[in-house]
């Protein structure tokens, strides 16, 4: 899987918001963007359970940092 750029994951532990709030991405658009996916193929990823994230109601959510995790091989 391809990253949408290298500086987005650049520091695993250190998300570019430092409040929560800024670390949440919701929706498979959000998630996608931020991993360089659209939002097709992040909703199609999500539903198979190839992104970490979590199911709000109908709407998935997830946080930079645990995706940061994620494709840096740490979770």
């Amino acid at each position: 899987m391809s990253v949408k750029d290298s500086k987005t994951i650049a520091d695993p532990d250190t998300p570019a918001d430092n409040t929560l709030a800024g670390d949440i991405l919701r929706g498979a658009a959000q998630i996608g963007d931020f991993i360089g996916l659209d939002e097709q193929k992040a909703f199609h990823k999500l539903e198979k359970r190839q992104i970490p994230a979590d199911k709000e109601g109908r709407i998935w959510v997830s946080t930079k940092s645990r995706l940061r995790r994620h494709y840096s091989g740490r979770e």
